[in-house]
């Protein structure tokens, strides 16, 4: 039906989805179901509209040299799929069909700035075996189970900001800890971090991820600094 570039995934972005985002089925006492309003929607480009965008979508369509994502996967979605419309293939209403990345991509050789009159030292542009293009798709929900997309790690969810009051009577979030523990819940299969192992991570290095009901810490697994006892 659909002849792919390779490494690239065809994504619909359900209409449910995005109602959901701003609006919730009720029942009445009488037995009816009825829609009730949630939150408005944003302007577009507004730092609010970043909070309302639809991070799942299903696959509808493979490339060839894509295996390890299947027609039918639910993918859990980065944020920017939603509002880049550099990934946007089609959208109607509410509705929009997108074309994703598969797997990361890695540079090949190297770049370097030699020194000249301005700058006195070598910069590295990249490096050998860095990251080229990064995924936009960070997991696949088959069967029941979660399965992280290339090199993301999926941790238990856990708050560990503190609101603070300052003393002119403003309340703020603050980090309690630099570092802190996780519990893996799942990890690509060449990562040392396996499902239950306890893993010390940078907290600003993570990033959260809601899934229904359930919430995750994200992080990639080079930033992982060790694994613990839990």
């Amino acid at each position: 039906m659909f002849k792919l570039h390779p490494n690239t995934v065809l994504v619909e972005l359900l209409e449910d989805d995005r109602r959901s985002l701003f609006e919730k089925k009720i029942k009445t006492n009488d037995g009816k179901q009825i829609s009730l309003v949630t939150d408005l929607k944003a302007e577009e480009n507004s730092d609010d509209a970043l909070y309302q965008t639809v991070n799942l979508g299903r696959v509808i369509s493979v490339a060839e040299d894509v295996t390890h994502i299947l027609v039918g996967d639910i993918v859990l979605l980065d944020y920017t799929v939603d509002i880049s419309p550099e990934h946007t293939v089609m959208h109607e209403d509410e509705y929009k069909l997108v074309c994703l990345q598969a797997k990361n991509t890695y540079h090949d050789d190297e770049a370097v700035l030699y020194p000249n009159r301005q700058r006195q030292r070598m910069l590295w542009v990249w490096r050998k075996g860095e990251r080229r293009e990064i995924t936009p798709i960070l997991g696949m929900y088959r069967n029941g189970t979660v399965i992280p997309n290339d090199d993301i790690v999926f941790c238990e969810y856990n708050n560990d900001n503190v609101l603070t009051l300052m003393f002119s009577g403003i309340h703020y979030n603050a980090q309690r800890n630099k570092i802190v523990s996780r519990v893996v819940v799942a990890a690509p299969e060449a990562s040392q971090a396996k499902p239950g192992d306890g893993v010390m991570i940078e907290n600003s290095l993570m990033f959260p991820f809601k899934f229904g009901d359930i919430m995750y810490d994200m992080v990639f697994q080079e930033d992982i600094l060790c694994r613990v006892h839990v």
